[in-house]
């Protein structure tokens, strides 16, 4: 872990820099403070994620296997050889594998074209519209997208760009919306559920109706199966996944649990800022979806969509709540963050960390 912990040190260190009073305006010194800070904590995550040993990540080996048998065509047919499983990939990181083949990119190059197209979009999206992009960056450490950034590489770029579609649900345009995630969708086809937040970000939802939505939650626990064969069934790539090992959970409630109580929390939040209510909705998807992957695990992953958004909703809480002493609240607030993913870390795939050298 202690790799990740100076990570943390130096990304302080800036932050620090930047803000010494952990004070944040909305002037445009403050804002170019933030896109300061974003530009090299973007350059920190991609020289970790590219320096790392490359068999380091969920599905790393199977990238790069991938790879290295395009790379072993004759190179005039690498961009028109067909796919091959298990290297079924999506037509954008399957052009993406070619094109790197092509130019014969190693392994630990290939590793730092995918952190770019990772980092860049995430710190770009955190820079616009995160409230405090230091707690944003801690926030995606603790609830594992770090971690899954490492190995999980056509959801997590979708993922990534799929958070630029968020400036058009603000500007309402809802053609260009639906272009992004479909442009999305073609490093994971999961992608396309996030289709209807264009729709689901505007709900107007109050303290009144948190009964109503455990209660549906409660409900797509006990029989949410149909449900969830219904969403699987739409999507032809996954299907395969039904009667297979991916069609049963033994996962704990541990998440489902913490998603709720934050949820929860951001009901008590007199605010009427826009990313509060759409980050809050999101949330609201997520745990809706991880109430069905009960049912199917593999729609677990879809789960990540939406939770990414607690990037913008945690720091929005952390900031909105009334304390007396507000530096002391932030430091609990930083080193549960920390600890959070030294928890669910320590021992892990990715732990400890290695260098490629």
């Amino acid at each position: 872990m202690t790799v990740y912990f100076i990570f943390f040190l130096i990304m302080s260190l800036i932050w620090l820099a930047l803000f010494p009073y952990m004070e944040i305006t909305y002037n445009s010194v403050s804002k170019l403070q933030k896109q300061v800070f974003c530009f090299i904590v973007a350059i920190l995550l991609i020289l970790l994620a590219g320096v790392r040993k490359t068999n380091m990540g969920a599905d790393t080996t199977v990238y790069l296997q991938a790879l290295k048998y395009y790379q072993s065509l004759p190179r005039n047919t690498i961009l028109s050889a067909p796919l091959v499983y298990p290297y079924d990939f999506e037509p954008g990181f399957f052009l993406l594998t070619k094109i790197a083949a092509l130019y014969s990119f190693s392994p630990t190059f290939f590793l730092f074209v995918i952190a770019a197209l990772i980092y860049i979009p995430l710190c770009i999206f955190i820079s616009h519209y995160s409230e405090n992009p230091y707690i944003s960056i801690l926030v995606y450490f603790a609830f594992g997208f770090f971690g899954y950034s490492l190995g999980i590489f056509r959801q997590l770029i979708a993922i990534s760009f799929s958070l630029m579609a968020f400036h058009f649900i603000h500007k309402k345009q809802m053609l260009p919306y639906i272009v992004s995630i479909l442009f999305a969708s073609l490093f994971h086809t999961s992608a396309l559920i996030l289709l209807p937040f264009y729709f689901l970000a505007r709900l107007n939802l109050e303290k009144k109706h948190l009964f109503i939505i455990l209660a549906i939650e409660a409900v797509l626990l006990v029989l949410g199966r149909p449900l969830a064969l219904f969403i699987i069934n739409s999507l032809p790539l996954y299907a395969k996944y039904i009667g297979g090992k991916y069609d049963t959970s033994d996962t704990s409630y541990t998440m489902l649990m913490i998603y709720n109580l934050i949820l929860i929390i951001s009901f008590f939040i007199k605010d009427k800022e826009k990313n509060l209510q759409y980050a809050r909705n999101a949330l609201l998807m997520a745990i809706i979806i991880l109430c069905l992957s009960y049912s199917i695990t593999i729609l677990g992953r879809a789960v990540l969509y939406y939770s990414i958004f607690l990037i913008l909703l945690i720091p929005i809480i952390i900031d909105r709540i009334i304390v007396n002493n507000k530096l002391y609240f932030y430091g609990i607030c930083i080193l549960s963050l920390i600890y959070f993913f030294y928890y669910i870390t320590k021992g892990s795939i990715i732990d400890p960390y290695r260098f490629f050298f």
